[in-house]
């Protein structure tokens, strides 16, 4: 009987994670803006290739889109139809076509991390939100480029609170961490 609906059914022949998700991100027409500039394009391909593949196949799952908007740097929604969407706006467009794109990837890497956390689905403090989200880009290697934007663009105790976070966990770690998801 088995035989009979692998005749109509064949496996499907399984291709590596990292493959499908970047083919399946870069081959979304909304992603065209990265995909036509050469430069974004290596810097994106770059940055996938840091992503851990648990977190390839939860956004193979939930579809990534990376979109340009008009605002301040990016935010992150998780929309009904199932997509997990970042706002890029103007001034994180600039510093992705700029040699800050470093800085750029940190908060893209913070944004994927609320939304691999699933942070809008939960009843989570905002701070411990972001502190969560700081440690995911942290653990992608990105501690310096997250630390420098924070002590630039946020203020007040958040700031502070974030800064003393990553400082004690990643500052001599050089990004990494024993503990944590990604390990």
């Amino acid at each position: 009987m088995f035989n009979f609906f692998r005749k109509f059914f064949p496996k499907k022949a399984k291709k590596s994670l990292s493959i499908s998700f970047e083919e399946t991100f870069f081959k979304n027409i909304h992603h065209q803006w990265i995909k036509s500039d050469d430069r974004l394009n290596k810097i994106f391909i770059e940055f996938f290739q840091n992503i851990p593949n648990s977190v390839k196949a939860f956004f193979t799952a939930h579809p990534l889109l990376i979109l340009k908007a008009n605002k301040k740097f990016s935010c992150c929604l998780d929309i009904p139809s199932g997509y997990k969407v970042i706002l890029v706006f103007p001034d994180l467009n600039q510093r992705l076509n700029s040699v800050y794109y470093e800085d750029a990837l940190a908060i893209l890497a913070h944004e994927i991390g609320h939304l691999y956390y699933q942070h809008s689905e939960k009843s989570i403090d905002p701070l411990e939100a972001q502190v969560a989200a700081d440690s995911f880009a942290a653990q992608l290697g990105h501690y310096k480029s997250l630390v420098k934007i924070i002590e630039e663009e946020a203020h007040g105790i958040e700031a502070k609170v974030r800064l003393v976070y990553l400082n004690s966990k990643y500052m001599f770690a050089d990004g990494q961490s024993g503990g944590g998801i990604l390990n």
